[in-house]
């Protein structure tokens, strides 16, 4: 009599199971255009995002990246999976978000995104004030250009030049913050027509100053280019050249000197997910941003003009 056994196959190999984690990889990759983009954003570093989206191929059965020109890029097949990602994630946070609207106290942890120096020449002399208000918020605050998605919950709250896009976002304009011509504060102030320009790297043309400089600054005159506005403010200190910087800047050092009247001024908006405006502490931080905001970043003329 046979055994039973000797007629079903044996199984060498277990299979893998889909994790959605890393399927956030895959879309977090298709987003950014780069594994080292990409990384920063899931709070990963590019080894660990890479291996799991090899786990991910694994699972699948199928190439889901390919290297080009020392690069790791999706494959076609990538391309229309991290589609599905991005569908999938999307779904998952708006039920999240549904879920938050029974969260009916002032406590717990906000995040609001803004450029750097609105954080820390705006927001961050305010703070105090807050925290005496809501002492069971925490806020967590995360200075960058670049636009963190509401959308993905990267952020609750977000400060920025131009009210970022999408179908579930609302916003409200905050200020209008004026820009001004300046350099180090001397004596003889530098002509802004002949001097030499300063400006941002490309990562950050998409600012409104950075968008003036390059539209009406003859590109020969630009001799330099940094990442942050600190940096370039500090740039402008030590007497390298020009810069456009806002209003809030200046007032906030008087090493700094503007050397002509603002030729742009940028509308300061303040947006949210449809789905979270009503949660409680994060409605309490929209409404102390609005005061913070509204006169923090005011665009009128900096006292300590050259």
């Amino acid at each position: 009599m046979l055994k039973t056994d000797e007629f079903t196959p044996k199984v060498t190999a277990k299979k893998q199971q889909l994790n959605w984690d890393d399927l956030r990889c895959l879309s977090a990759l298709s987003e950014a255009g780069s594994v080292h983009a990409a990384s920063p954003r899931l709070r990963l570093d590019a080894t660990t995002l890479l291996r799991r989206i090899r786990r991910l191929s694994a699972a699948l059965g199928v190439d889901l990246i390919e290297r080009r020109d020392s690069r790791y890029q999706l494959s076609e097949t990538g391309a229309k999976v991290s589609e599905y990602g991005a569908s999938i994630d999307g779904t998952i946070h708006d039920l999240v978000r549904h879920l938050g609207r029974d969260d009916l106290t002032l406590r717990g942890s906000v995040r609001v995104t803004a450029l750097s120096s609105v954080m820390s020449r705006v927001i961050a002399p305010a703070l105090p004030a807050f925290h005496a208000a809501y002492p069971d918020i925490t806020l967590e605050l995360l200075g960058e250009a670049r636009n963190l998605s509401l959308a993905r919950d990267e952020a609750d709250i977000a400060i920025r030049f131009a009210l970022p896009s999408g179908p579930e976002l609302v916003g409200r304009k905050l200020n209008d913050v004026a820009f001004f011509p300046c350099s180090r504060r001397m004596e003889h102030a530098p002509d802004a027509e002949t001097a030499p320009w300063l400006t941002y790297v490309e990562p950050m043309a998409h600012l409104p100053e950075a968008q003036w400089t390059s539209r009406e600054i003859d590109p020969r005159r630009i001799i330099m280019r940094a990442n942050g506005i600190e940096t370039l403010a500090a740039m402008v200190r030590n007497g390298v050249g020009v810069a456009l910087l806002p209003g809030y800047k200046l007032r906030a050092d008087i090493r700094l000197s503007a050397i002509g009247p603002s030729p742009l001024s940028s509308e300061l908006w303040m947006a949210v997910h449809a789905d979270r405006r009503n949660v409680p502490r994060i409605r309490a931080v929209m409404e102390w941003l609005v005061d913070a905001l509204s006169t923090g970043g005011s665009s009128g003329r900096p006292n300590h003009t050259g």
